[in-house]
C-alpha cells in the first residue's frame, strides 16, 4: 500500500515521542506530529487503549518469528477489533458498525 501525502502522527507528550530521533523524522519531512492536549485539545487515550489491548491481549500471547509475522498479526488484530469485537464504549457495537451506521441497539 502506497501512502499519499505525509502521515500526521497523533502522539502524547511522553519521552518516547518527544526526543531527538523523532525530531529527525519530523525535520526530514517524513512525518508530521500533533501532540495531544498541547497542539490540540483532544486526548489520544482511545488510540493508546487500542494499542495497549493489541499488545497485552494479543501480541504478547503469540510467537512472532519475524517482521512479516508481526505485520500479519497486527493486521489480523486490527481487523478483528474493528469488525468483530464489540466495544463497551460503543454500547456493544463494533467500530465498523458505528461508522457505517449499521448498528441497531436492541
Amino acid at each position: 500500500m502506497e501512502l499519499e501525502g505525509k502521515p500526521n502522527v497523533l502522539v502524547d507528550g511522553g519521552c518516547e515521542n518527544i526526543n531527538e530521533k523523532v525530531d529527525v523524522l519530523v525535520d526530514s519531512g517524513s512525518i508530521s506530529m500533533t501532540i495531544a492536549q498541547i497542539d490540540i485539545e483532544q486526548s489520544n487515550s482511545m488510540v493508546e487503549m487500542l494499542f495497549h489491548r493489541k499488545k497485552h491481549r494479543y501480541l504478547f500471547t503469540i510467537l512472532l518469528s519475524n517482521f512479516d509475522s508481526l505485520v500479519k498479526s497486527t493486521n489480523f488484530y486490527l481487523n478483528e477489533s474493528s469488525t468483530c469485537i464489540p466495544h463497551s464504549a460503543l454500547k456493544g457495537a463494533t467500530p465498523e458498525e458505528i461508522i457505517t451506521g449499521s448498528w441497531t441497539e436492541e
